[in-house]
């Protein structure tokens, strides 16, 4: 690699987004394992809120919002839990989503979305402390103002919501 990853810190720079531990680990925005089977082809352009596009070459993206706890425990096992679906999808292949496979990949995606929203410090969170310390283990309580769908993408790249965080992949 060679390269340095950008990481930003998150809206909540003191404590974890989860729990009351202090910030000492850094999310990726896309996992290395994603990141190995996309292959990004190009620079990646990266907008937290309204400032401006910064290009990066380095694909690992990281904000500092959680603890080193969350990050190697509930966080790393819901995320294993949805390798083979997210794998699945990316590489265009057919899948059904039983409905316990729907659920967990729904945790996972409000987590992914947890953690991108609290990039923008000028933003106001959508998620509150209290939705975000009662979607961890052992609860798992999906906030009650959310929806998650499921769509196929056509192209050929990969984004991070709410931020402008965009790849293209060689096809």
């Amino acid at each position: 690699r060679g390269q340095r990853s950008v990481w930003y810190a998150c809206r909540v720079p003191r404590l974890c987004l989860f729990c009351e531990n202090p910030v000492d680990s850094r999310e990726h925005i896309w996992s290395d394992w994603i990141l190995r089977d996309l292959r990004p082809s190009q620079p990646i352009h990266v907008r937290i809120g309204k400032r401006r596009d910064v290009v990066v070459e380095n694909p690992e993206v990281t904000l500092k919002c959680v603890c080193q706890k969350c990050n190697n425990g509930w966080m790393s096992d819901l995320e294993d839990q949805n390798k083979a679906q997210i794998l699945a999808m990316m590489l265009d292949r057919e899948i059904t989503l039983e409905p316990l496979q729907q659920k967990v990949f729904a945790r996972w995606a409000v987590l992914k979305a947890m953690i991108i929203e609290s990039s923008d410090r000028q933003r106001t969170l959508f998620y509150g402390e209290f939705e975000r310390k009662s979607f961890r283990p052992p609860s798992f309580a999906m906030p009650l103002r959310t929806s998650v769908w499921v769509g196929r993408y056509a192209g050929s790249g990969f984004h991070a919501g709410v931020t402008y965080v965009f790849a293209p992949v060689e096809n």
